[in-house]
């Protein structure tokens, strides 16, 4: 076993054991953490179920694909093409590292698309998380909270439809490339990184406006010292995700090349970028969702604590 193939066993067992095990434990926990009030936070603590569970699967996914590269690494790595052996059955060899080179971009793709849309659902609940502090501050519906739940809805259906045909392209890219054109499978691939490309900017940029909208709330909300936790720790979770997406559009931008056709992945790897993509990537975009998840829990100094009376009052005929 070379030290690449160690270095991807060490990124693997992190991603489980230190995301996807307990991501899982969390998302079940959350089952009964949603309020019966229909308001901003209700719905914030409601997507972050769904957030959890779609975690869950990205970082599932993500380890059972680079437990796929390992296995066809080690089995690859044992075929002696200066003196094979005549009487081994290598159709049946080859045909399961066609399989595991199938399965393994398969479980990427998914790995990646439920990583997009994870970063969706986080953009909706800091905003939703925003509107229900200020809403409890003012002790009355706010008037940006509509425009601003309308316009995250926007954009999740536009990010979420490029990360559909993200994965389209992909699914299509292992078609051409295994059964068909080479040709084809090329262009999809070089498509596929375009929209991912485009995909990370965007949400970079919702991640500035995420920040900003929560360092507003803070400064508006100073005064109220029953809110100051609940603020602070929406600020800390922005300025988290802020460091997720910054390190997903950096690391993509340095690793692939749009005009790099020949082959499937980054340009040059160094070991120690699978642990950085652990630190810096996955871990952080579980922390922003540990943080809503303990400003739901908490019962006082959290955004609970000024709901004296139910927000159904402040918020009547408001849709979650």
């Amino acid at each position: 076993m070379n030290i690449y193939q160690k270095w991807m066993i060490a990124r693997a067992a992190m991603a489980f054991v230190g995301a996807c095990i307990p991501s899982m434990v969390l998302f079940f926990s959350t089952l009964c953490l949603v309020r019966s009030q229909k308001d901003p936070a209700r719905t914030a603590f409601t997507y972050l179920k769904f957030a959890l569970f779609i975690f869950s699967a990205y970082t599932l996914f993500d380890t059972v694909s680079l437990s796929g590269i390992i296995a066809y690494n080690f089995m690859y790595s044992k075929i002696d093409l200066e003196d094979p052996d005549p009487d081994y059955d290598w159709d049946n060899y080859f045909t399961v590292l066609h399989g595991l080179g199938i399965s393994t971009r398969v479980f990427d793709l998914v790995a990646w698309t439920s990583q997009m849309i994870t970063n969706i659902l986080i953009a909706i609940i800091l905003l939703r998380l925003s509107t229900a502090i200020l809403s409890i501050n003012s002790g009355s519906t706010v008037s940006i909270g509509k425009k601003l739940r309308l316009a995250s809805y926007g954009i999740a259906l536009v990010l979420g439809t490029l990360a559909l045909t993200f994965l389209g392209l992909g699914i299509r890219f292992v078609y051409e490339y295994w059964y068909n054109d080479y040709d084809i499978a090329e262009t999809c691939y070089v498509n596929g990184l375009r929209i991912r490309l485009a995909i990370d900017v965007f949400i970079l940029v919702i991640s500035l406006v995420v920040i900003a909208r929560a360092v507003t709330v803070k400064m508006q909300t100073k005064a109220d010292k029953s809110l100051t936790w609940a603020s602070t720790m929406l600020v800390a979770a922005s300025v988290v995700w802020l460091l997720h997406t910054s390190f997903t559009m950096a690391s993509f931008v340095s690793w692939y090349s749009l005009d790099m056709t020949s082959s499937v992945g980054p340009v040059e790897w160094q070991t120690y970028f699978y642990i950085f993509e652990i630190i810096f990537g996955i871990w952080p975009q579980f922390a922003v969702l540990i943080m809503v998840y303990v400003m739901g829990r908490t019962k006082a100094n959290g955004i609970w604590s000024g709901q004296k009376k139910p927000l159904n009052k402040l918020e009547d005929g408001q849709q979650s």
